[in-house]
């Protein structure tokens, strides 16, 4: 049966992709845990399509990852941040996330989320937790984040997680909405701020 997640309440909050998994009556793949650097490493994953973290049966292997494979390994070469918006937690995290060890950039990546953290508390009140993906979290690997810094070498790749709302966290508000995206630009203006200042010399 198809499933369409904007109509079905019970599946709204579908996370995976939408691919058929062969021999599994469960579809779709966790996007975030599909991408090509250190797939399959750890914990975090699970190879049982059934499951919400499953990895996929390659690295790659959806079509929306590969979209922003192939986008990234165009633009690389002048990319200078990379961010993958989540929700939710109020988390601003960096890699790495396949394990709990030192991004080479971390003095920087923690700087610079420091600064955006204090600009969205400034503005709204809001306060982000910062710090490695895999000690605030979990240990994941075939994250966006990772591979956008481990493949292309973008030394600023963040996580963003978005404020959450109601029961689930998940399910925002509508009244909500617009003071999260305030905040959020509020953080994308700090961010590109700091570029500026850094790369305009």
């Amino acid at each position: 049966m198809d499933i369409n997640t904007l109509t079905t309440l019970s599946d709204r909050m579908w996370r995976k992709t939408r691919s058929y998994n062969e021999g599994s009556s469960c579809r779709g793949v966790d996007g975030n845990r599909n991408y090509n650097y250190f797939w399959d490493y750890g914990t975090g994953v699970s190879t049982d399509p059934c499951a919400e973290n499953f990895l996929g049966p390659k690295p790659n292997s959806e079509p929306e990852v590969q979209a922003v494979a192939n986008q990234l390994e165009e633009e690389a070469n002048g990319l200078r941040l990379y961010i993958s918006y989540h929700s939710f937690g109020n988390w601003l995290i960096y890699p790495w996330a396949y394990e709990k060890i030192f991004h080479p950039n971390y003095i920087e990546l923690d700087h610079v989320a420091r600064l955006v953290s204090t600009e969205i508390y400034k503005m709204t009140g809001r306060a982000y937790t910062i710090g490695n993906t895999a000690t605030i979290l979990y240990p994941a690997s075939g994250g966006s984040d990772d591979y956008a810094a481990g493949v292309h070498h973008v030394n600023l790749s963040y996580t963003l997680e978005l404020t959450g709302g109601n029961s689930n966290g998940f399910d925002l508000p509508l009244d909500e909405i617009i003071n999260v995206c305030m905040e959020n630009f509020i953080g994308m203006r700090t961010f590109a701020n700091y570029l500026v200042k850094k790369y305009s010399k």
